[in-house]
């Protein structure tokens, strides 16, 4: 399948810890890559890469309780539409990375000895801090749309984040419109979008 790397990484995790979330994995018939919120499923006869089959995470439970679902369609132009509704926010990027004081191996206090005495103090690298050095964000003067608010999808609130990440999706199946079935008497139950016959994608709601 075309792009299939880039899609998959759409829905990977990159912070956590947690294996099953840092990358694709197969189960049965078909490859899935999750961050928790979000969940992309395709079907194995589309995929070309090999990936490490595994039983975690379960997801089985998430694509049922559908058949009696509320179906609605939303175009690719009616998404960014509702993503260029979001409030306005200070965009702003990341310079350097944190790095850990070796002197007191990122606590903040070093240890005084004295015969059998001790005592902690703040330790006199990072006064307290912890870090030798910190990451800085440093604002660009533009403003992009804050993708933390939730945009109102059926009666589903979802992030204005997967939705975008919807968006790219569809790029890059190469589709215009998608379908999202819900639950409509459940409006914190997990949102299913189907991108093709083979290509599903699960986001679960806000809870406000």
């Amino acid at each position: 399948m075309k792009n299939e790397q880039n899609l998959l990484d759409l829905y990977v995790s990159k912070n956590t810890n947690r294996e099953e979330y840092t990358k694709p994995i197969q189960k049965e018939n078909h490859v899935i890559a999750t961050c928790e919120s979000t969940l992309i499923r395709i079907h194995r006869s589309l995929i070309s890469g090999e990936y490490t089959f595994s039983e975690k995470p379960k997801t089985d439970h998430l694509f049922s309780g559908f058949d009696n679902a509320e179906i609605i369609e939303f175009s690719k132009d009616e998404l960014n539409k509702l993503i260029e509704e979001l409030p306005l926010i200070d965009e702003y990027f990341v310079h350097g990375k944190d790095i850990l004081c070796e002197e007191c191996n990122g606590d903040g206090e070093v240890t005084w000895e004295y015969k059998y005495h001790e005592k902690e103090f703040e330790c006199p690298e990072c006064y307290g801090s912890g870090y030798e050095q910190r990451q800085k964000y440093v604002e660009t003067g533009k403003q992009i749309p804050d993708y933390e608010k939730g945009v109102l999808l059926g009666n589903k609130l979802i992030k204005g984040r997967y939705v975008k990440r919807l968006i790219n999706t569809m790029d890059l199946v190469g589709i215009n419109t998608i379908s999202m079935k819900y639950n409509k008497n459940d409006v914190y139950k997990q949102a299913l979008f189907v991108v093709s016959e083979n290509i599903d994608v699960i986001i679960m709601p806000m809870i406000v």
